[in-house]
């Protein structure tokens, strides 16, 4: 496992240091991982209504592609505050309605069914990054009920952070939902 983190109360990473006592610590930007292969190929799923009044509303991904061959910032910021305002996902509130704890689990159950359909394997491990920690406890309740193992890792499961982690490596618990603590 690799994790990466720059943050305000522990620039040097001390505290990840001691977390993951085994394991390979990057102290890098993300994008210079990526670039070095050190992460692993991830399917990349959006968890958004991107149908908007019958038309296809680009999603984050879309537009972030779009970027990488233009590089205006401008252009960017403009297309996604277009593309959200066509969602109906402009403020917080707006978001916290469309992109609901339960309509985030079944899209990301959907997806799991749909690659079996397809007579793919479904992904071993997901990584689903939440709002804030009730949201996170939510959506980890949502696998829960629906029979699939997962857990909600954020400062307020500190106690469990090594014990989540180490699960999820071994692949028992399947989903994990955090809140920036990767």
């Amino acid at each position: 496992m690799t994790a990466t983190l720059q943050h305000r109360d522990d620039p040097r990473g001390e505290t990840l240091r001691r977390m993951f006592k085994n394991t390979v610590y990057i102290n890098m930007e993300w994008t210079t991982a990526k670039q070095l292969q050190v992460f692993p190929e991830v399917d990349y799923v959006e968890s958004l209504p991107t149908l908007a009044k019958g038309r296809d509303v680009p999603s984050y991904n879309n537009i972030f592609r779009r970027f990488q061959s233009h590089r205006s910032v401008s252009r960017f910021l403009l297309e996604l505050d277009r593309s959200l305002r066509q969602l109906q996902m402009a403020t917080e509130r707006q978001i916290r309605e469309r992109l609901s704890p339960a309509f985030v689990a079944n899209m990301v159950i959907q997806y799991m069914n749909a690659r079996l359909a397809a007579n793919l394997s479904p992904p071993n491990r997901i990584v689903i990054f939440a709002l804030n920690t009730e949201i996170a406890d939510e959506i980890a309740a949502k696998f829960q009920r629906a029979g699939i193992t997962s857990s909600a890792l954020h400062y307020k499961q500190a106690h469990r952070v090594s014990s989540s982690l180490r699960d999820f490596a071994m692949g028992k618990t399947r989903v994990l939902v955090t809140v920036s603590m990767l």
